[in-house]
């Protein structure tokens, strides 16, 4: 499939609107699809946007079933990719996707999340994962290798990680005394927030971690910040009226990220470090950027008319 993802080169601000979230939330379209968007189409259509022009992006379909999904990953051979999903209800599981096994298949854990994958092939998990509100869940951090059996159970009351990128070390967001916390490593605290943090990735450097700030739990209104090693934090871009799906571009100079006043208008958007703003990427139903890998293809789903599942 081909769309057309035109843009102007200035900043973009999504307009705040007030509601009752949790009303909203009911009517979000959040039922997705995988799709990867190839790595020359994704470079040229950024290239070009950024200079005020347009492009034309391929994206290649990796699921078929509609259903809800709530996190990927690229694998570090760039082929395989993980997902989290909950084919009904809303238990996720892990799937995997490749070339050599088109149908995603799981990995064979119940109740369980994806939260990110290392450079070494190790994957960080949510083990009895409880599904909270649109797609956070908190459950116990795990660590297993990519094709073990058992994960590995370390903290509990997580709902975000990210690898560093030698994948020796564990930036984590959970709640502590009625505050989220950012920790990286594990036990140092860089930042709170009496909202809530969410979609965190440590830089490419291993410098700074992205990740945004939701001042009211259960909305994900909120903006891109960015907190480095001692705890230092910039706001970039914000507030919009939902933000959901952030990753560091290959070459660590952007933030790439989701965002757009409903989730059937989600837009893809970049920021600089030093907070100049651009249109990325505009696509059929929402677009939300999961990840990018090492050559500069970009891992997104897509949104698709569909009610969130139940909570508990």
């Amino acid at each position: 499939n081909v769309s057309s993802a035109s843009s102007s080169s200035a900043p973009f601000v999504a307009p705040v609107t007030p509601r009752n979230r949790r009303t909203a939330l009911l009517w979000a379209a959040l039922a997705a699809v995988l799709v990867v968007a190839s790595v020359a189409a994704a470079f040229w259509a950024g290239l070009r946007i950024r200079n005020g022009g347009g492009s034309d992006v391929t994206f290649q379909l990796l699921n078929f079933r509609p259903e809800m999904i709530f996190n990927a990953r690229f694998a570090p051979d760039g082929r395989t990719i993980l997902f989290s999903a909950a084919p009904s209800g809303n238990e996720p599981e892990v799937f995997t996707v490749s070339p050599d096994y088109p149908e995603p298949r799981s990995i064979g854990l119940k109740r369980t999340a994806l939260l990110a994958v290392s450079s070494k092939g190790e994957l960080a998990l949510l083990t009895n994962a409880r599904y909270e509100y649109s797609q956070f869940f908190v459950g116990t951090l795990a660590r297993m290798p990519l094709g073990g059996a058992v994960p590995r159970e370390e903290i509990e009351g997580v709902h975000h990680a990210d690898f560093s990128p030698d994948g020796s070390a564990l930036a984590i967001i959970r709640r502590v005394a009625s505050m989220d916390r950012l920790e990286y490593p594990p036990g140092k605290v860089l930042g709170e927030t009496i909202g809530y943090f969410s979609d965190l990735r440590v830089s490419p450097d291993g410098q700074r971690i992205a990740l945004f700030e939701h001042p009211t739990i259960h909305d994900d209104r909120g903006s891109v910040v960015v907190i480095d090693l001692q705890g230092k934090k910039s706001v970039l871009a914000g507030e919009w009226w939902g933000e959901e799906g952030l990753a560091w571009s290959a070459d660590g100079r952007e933030i790439l990220f989701s965002a757009g006043d409903g989730y059937p208008s989600f837009t893809v958007y970049a920021v600089t470090l030093s907070g100049v703003k651009r249109r990325a990427l505009t696509g059929p139903g929402g677009i939300e950027i999961r990840d990018v890998s090492r050559d500069g293809r970009w891992l997104a789903t897509r949104n698709a008319s569909g009610a969130l599942p139940a909570g508990r």
